[in-house]
């Protein structure tokens, strides 16, 4: 997937839920408002592994071919549901637009 743009969102679960809940419910059921992103290419999600040692509780990775891609494909209508979403799940994100540059490969 080399030369391709991705969304980086670092994220922090909510207090109130516990680990399980918060990923089930961010392997189940955010994907379904994720998957409405017309021009979205891949989606991957990492929980930490030892999340109590971490600086974040996982993250989130959205691949597209370009930046039109990525305006186009959040309306304003679809943005706002996504961002309704995160907030039963999650406490907070940090995101930013990252250039991905393959520099070792060995699948």
């Amino acid at each position: 997937m080399s030369g391709m743009l991705k969304i980086v969102a670092l994220v922090e679960k909510r207090d109130d839920l516990d680990w399980e809940a918060f990923v089930e419910y961010w392997d189940e059921e955010h994907v379904k408002q994720i998957e409405k992103v017309s021009t979205l290419q891949r989606y991957t999600i990492a929980p930490a592994i030892a999340p109590d040692d971490a600086p974040y509780d996982g993250v989130a990775e959205l691949y597209f071919e370009s930046t039109e891609d990525i305006q186009a494909g959040f309306t304003e209508e679809l943005n706002e549901a996504i961002q309704a979403d995160e907030a039963e799940f999650l406490a907070g994100s940090e995101t930013f637009v990252a250039a991905e540059q393959t520099q070792i490969d060995r699948t």
